[in-house]
């Protein structure tokens, strides 16, 4: 999830990101090691290739092969590395609950389209396909990967590519990696703003398929007005991350502006005091007891040591979604096809009458979709053709004008003498 409010936080002041050919940009900084965060960059499409898989039975390793050729294809080089998220880890309790909660709403929603679908199954009718793409949707909305689907996902990638499998997330695990050289990252989470090592974050930009967007974290500081890119990880540390919240009332704009005045030091725990004397300043109140909860993202960010937590859930809810849908999907081809033999042996076509319809009502229409035209049904043995033409209105009569008219000189124009003549034989009469 990342920062909050990060990215529009420096496009108010100017950073943008420029668009460009990420195959290309690549190629023009060999010095640079290129990380990948897969899960932080193609999380969707991903999931949605392993919940197609799933809903087939297929294998997840046949995900990730054609998965390794489309990246080799984007990234026109193979020389990078891959790194998949494995395991939770308690620090990010607070990003988690928040995710659990979103999914919890999702379940919700796809618990009604799904009624909807049964019902219309148990009926032998099509369900409408708005409702149809919710529930697939909706089927992705609540999967979650375990850690067999990552195993597996990293053996179809390293045919092709080198694979870490991270012993938690992969954030700390691609910021902190032990290397010498800058390294360029791509991922859409903001978080990787805050590790001193990243000097160049590849974003997928929103809204546009395949296309990347390139921020250089040095052009970041210097339109945030940072003293140093230490001032940037304590800003991260603080203003409202994945791993702990920012102070009340204080936001993005009130922090950065707390931040300038912290001194530059060695130690960020010194760094993280002299920031909350500047906000006990700002909030009448004493802040120091709110040390605790930044040191954990401080510890994160600067060592990226992290601790295992509880297992992912087993996707329960998705298996039950999953086996719901495709016995609705049998259900409703056996029902269709008793209604089909049912109307073969009666030998006596259906006809259907549209709510609502201004058309002939006595003329048959043959359709076998009763959902279409809502499901009515007609014996139209006795009834008589009904053939009348439409009705013709007059012709519309063109309204003399009422009132004086005014000449090309500006007079007013009298009646003509026909008016007068027909105006006289009225008062007359």
């Amino acid at each position: 999830m990342g920062l909050k409010s990060f990215f529009k936080l420096v496009a108010d002041r100017g950073v943008l990101p420029s668009e460009t050919d990420v195959g290309t940009f690549l190629a023009a900084n060999p010095d640079h090691s290129v990380h990948v965060d897969l899960l932080g960059t193609f999380y969707y499409d991903i999931l949605r290739r392993v919940v197609h898989a799933k809903m087939k039975n297929e294998s997840i390793i046949d995900v990730g092969r054609p998965l390794a050729l489309v990246i080799k294809d984007l990234f026109i080089t193979d020389n990078l590395t891959i790194h998949i998220d494995r395991k939770p880890c308690t620090e990010k309790e607070k990003a988690r609950t928040e995710r659990q909660g979103i999914r919890e709403k999702n379940m919700d929603a796809l618990e009604n389209d799904m009624s909807t679908f049964e019902r219309n199954s148990r009926s032998g009718v099509w369900t409408r396909p708005q409702v149809m793409r919710r529930i697939q949707k909706g089927l992705r909305e609540v999967h979650t990967l375990s850690v067999q689907d990552k195993d597996q996902l990293a053996t179809g990638l390293s045919s092709v590519f080198d694979v870490c499998l991270c012993a938690y997330e992969a954030d700390p695990c691609i910021g902190c990696h032990n290397e010498e050289n800058d390294r360029i990252v791509i991922s859409q989470d903001s978080d990787f703003f805050a590790y001193e090592r990243v000097c160049i974050l590849v974003r997928p930009l929103l809204h546009r398929r395949r296309k990347f967007g390139v921020y250089d974290v040095d052009n970041v500081i210097q339109a945030l007005r940072l003293p140093s890119h230490a001032h940037l990880v304590l800003f991260c540390a603080i203003a409202g991350n994945d791993y702990s919240r920012n102070l009340e009332t204080l936001g993005p704009v009130n922090n950065l502006r707390l931040i300038r005045k912290v001194a530059w030091n060695e130690n960020y725990n010194k760094m993280l005091r002299g920031y909350l004397r500047e906000a006990s300043k700002v909030l009448g109140r004493n802040a120091a007891s709110e040390e605790g909860r930044f040191r954990v993202a401080l510890r994160i960010f600067t060592s990226g040591h992290q601790t295992s937590a509880q297992a992912l859930p087993l996707n329960n809810e998705f298996d039950s979604f999953k086996q719901r849908l495709l016995n609705g999907k049998d259900l409703r081809h056996r029902m269709a096809q008793q209604r089909r033999a049912q109307r073969r042996r009666t030998g006596a076509p259906s006809f259907y009458i549209a709510e609502g319809s201004h058309r002939n009502q006595f003329r048959p229409v043959f359709s076998d979709k009763a959902s279409i035209l809502n499901g009515r049904t007609v014996d139209i043995s006795n009834c008589r053709q009904h053939d009348r033409p439409g009705l013709k209105h007059p012709p519309r009569r063109k309204k003399a004008k009422r009132g004086n008219r005014k000449n090309k000189s500006g007079s007013t124009k009298a009646r003509s003498a026909t008016g007068l003549k027909k105006k006289v034989h009225q008062l007359g009469t």
